[in-house]
């Protein structure tokens, strides 16, 4: 059951009786769990801010407050939600080659991205993209920060290598497509990515022909 907004502010507020910062925090959190349950259950078109605040046990001033419009609400909602895929750290073992690390850049990735949550978040993107396309922009956001990721990590290596490689932003977004179709294909088609030893196999695959386009250009 949601915790009403009284009973929520209650032994967590400053000496003035506004919300301790961390309070705040928490308050905030409840609204972009709640708001994120009922985006992926009902769509975006389906659900209001009264909604989210009924679910949520504060008000509509109280989520105003914090976010001034639905769509301000939604990009913390998808923000939060990307995370995962945007905080990926790697550290590689000595020895290892560039094709090994590519592959292992590849699996991490894409497992975050086949993870069954992750794919929730897909699916509303390319379907909310469809159905409401003023959701692009927050979309492509959060995809041009994988793109980044992705590049700062890609260039990393290639210098490691003394790999000269023009034209990074495109060989990036070939990457990305590659070690992610698998993700995708499940998420807009259904198609299972198969057994984690084919999904390795796919990978070592995958990196094989990346790194060719790369020496070859």
């Amino acid at each position: 059951m949601p915790p009403t907004e009284g009973r929520a502010n209650s032994g967590g507020r400053s000496p003035r009786g506004r919300p301790s910062a961390q309070r705040a925090q928490d308050l905030r959190q409840i609204i972009v769990d709640v708001a994120s349950a009922l985006l992926l259950e009902q769509g975006y078109a389906g659900i209001s801010m009264e909604a989210i605040a009924t679910a949520a046990g504060v008000t509509k001033r109280t989520i105003y407050t914090r976010f001034e419009s639905k769509e301000n609400l939604l990009r913390e909602v998808l923000a939060t939600a990307a995370l995962p895929a945007l905080q990926l750290d790697f550290q590689f073992s000595p020895g290892l080659s560039l094709q090994e690390k590519l592959v292992r850049i590849g699996m991490e990735m894409n497992a975050t991205l086949l993870h069954p949550g992750m794919q929730n978040w897909l699916r509303f993107a390319i379907h909310g993209i469809a159905l409401h396309p003023e959701l692009a922009p927050l979309v492509h956001g959060l995809i041009e920060q994988y793109l980044a990721l992705l590049g700062r990590l890609l260039a990393a290596l290639f210098a490691s290598e003394a790999l000269v490689v023009d034209d990074l932003p495109t060989k990036t977004k070939v990457f990305c497509t590659l070690i992610s179709s698998p993700a995708h294909n499940l998420a807009s088609l259904a198609m299972h990515p198969g057994s984690p030893e084919e999904q390795a196999h796919f990978m070592d695959r995958a990196v094989s022909v990346f790194l060719a386009g790369c020496r070859t250009a």
